[in-house]
C-alpha cells in the first residue's frame, strides 16, 4: 500500500493487492554406521525465508520483496565412547544464499529505504560446529559446544558495480554478513542427586560466549560511518531445583555477573548510535507441575 508523503506517492489501491510465493524445497540425507558407536552422514537441503511488504511511501520503494533461498551442504559424524558416557558430534557446513533480502537504499542519494532483493548468489556461510556431552559420574551431565562461522558477501552490493542494488557503500565483496559473530561457545553442567526417598534436587549452570561482531551496518555516508562493531561477551546463568511427585520448584539467576552485553546496534540517520543490551541480572522462582 502506498501512502502520500509530502505530496509524493499515491494512495493505496482498494481493495489492497495481494501476492504469494510458491516453490518446492529439497532435502537429501545419506548416512552410514561405521561401527555401533560411530555414524557419518552427508546432507543437502534447501531452505527459504518468507518475503514481505514495505510500508512504501513512494513508487521508488517496491511494495513487496521476495523470499531469499539457501542451499545447505553438510557433512559430519556422531560418535559415542566409554559405554555412552561420552558423546561427540562434529559437522562441517556451507550455506549459499540467493536473492538475499537486504535493507536497500532507493532514489537519488539513497533518500528512501526499504527491503529489497539482491540477485543470484549474494553470500555464503562456511563453518564447523562441535558438541560434546560427558557423564563422568552418575547424576552429572556436562555439555560443551562450539561453532566457527565465516559468513560474507560474495558479490558487490554497494551500487558501485550494479546501480540497481545499493545496500550501502560498505557492502563490497568479502564483507562480513550483518550481526554474525565468527565464534560461539557454550558450557553447561547439571548435577542431579537424591535428598530423601521422595525428594530429588539438582544444581547447575551454563556459560555462553558470543564473539565479536564486525559488521552491523553497510551504510557509510560522507558525514558518518554507521557500522558499529560489537565486542565479545560471556553470560553466566545459575539454577537449583527440588523435585517431588509431579512438582518442581526452581531458583534461577540469569546473567549472574550482571554483564552489560551489547547484542545489537541501531545506527542511522534517524536513530543515531542506539546500542541494544541484554537484560540485567534477574533472580526468580519457578513452580511447575505435570499432571
Amino acid at each position: 500500500t502506498q501512502i502520500p508523503f509530502f505530496g509524493l506517492g499515491a494512495p493505496g489501491v482498494d481493495p489492497p493487492e495481494h501476492a504469494q510465493n510458491t516453490g518446492p524445497t529439497a532435502k537429501v540425507n545419506l548416512s552410514s554406521h561405521l561401527t555401533e558407536q560411530a555414524l557419518v552422514y552427508a546432507q543437502y537441503a534447501e531452505g527459504f525465508r518468507a518475503g514481505g511488504t514495505n510500508a512504501a511511501t513512494v513508487s521508488l520503494v517496491p511494495g513487496q520483496y521476495d523470499p531469499d533461498t539457501t542451499r545447505n551442504y553438510e557433512i559430519g559424524a556422531k560418535t559415542s565412547w566409554l559405554s555412552n558416557r561420552l558423546t561427540a558430534n562434529v559437522a562441517v557446513y556451507k550455506i549459499d544464499i540467493f536473492n538475499m533480502q537486504v535493507a536497500e537504499l532507493f532514489g537519488a542519494g539513497g533518500a528512501f529505504s526499504g527491503v529489497g532483493n539482491a540477485a543470484g548468489k549474494d553470500a555464503e556461510s562456511k563453518g564447523v560446529e562441535l558438541d560434546v556431552t560427558a557423564r563422568p559420574i552418575d547424576g552429572l551431565v556436562v555439555v560443551l559446544g562450539g561453532n566457527y562461522t565465516d559468513a560474507k558477501l560474495t558479490k558487490d552490493l554497494s551500487g558501485a558495480t550494479d546501480a540497481s542494488i545499493d545496500v550501502g557503500s560498505l557492502a563490497v565483496k568479502g564483507t562480513p554478513l550483518l550481526n554474525v559473530p565468527k565464534w560461539n561457545a557454550s558450557l553447561s553442567a547439571d548435577y542431579n542427586f537424591p535428598l530423601t526417598a521422595d525428594y530429588r534436587a539438582s544444581v547447575g549452570g551454563d556459560a555462553e560466549y558470543t564473539g565479536t561482531v564486525q559488521q552491523t551496518s553497510y551504510d557509510n555516508e560522507p558525514y558518518a560511518n554507521f557500522n558499529v562493531p560489537l565486542p565479545a561477551y560471556t553470560l553466566v546463568n545459575l539454577r537449583a531445583s527440588v523435585y517431588w511427585k509431579e512438582y518442581q520448584a526452581q531458583l534461577y539467576v540469569t546473567n549472574a555477573f550482571d554483564r552489560n552485553a551489547e547484542i545489537n546496534a541501531l545506527n542511522d540517520v534517524d536513530d543515531a548510535y542506539n546500542i541494544i543490551t541484554n537484560r540485567p541480572r534477574t533472580v526468580g522462582v519457578r513452580l511447575s507441575g505435570h499432571f
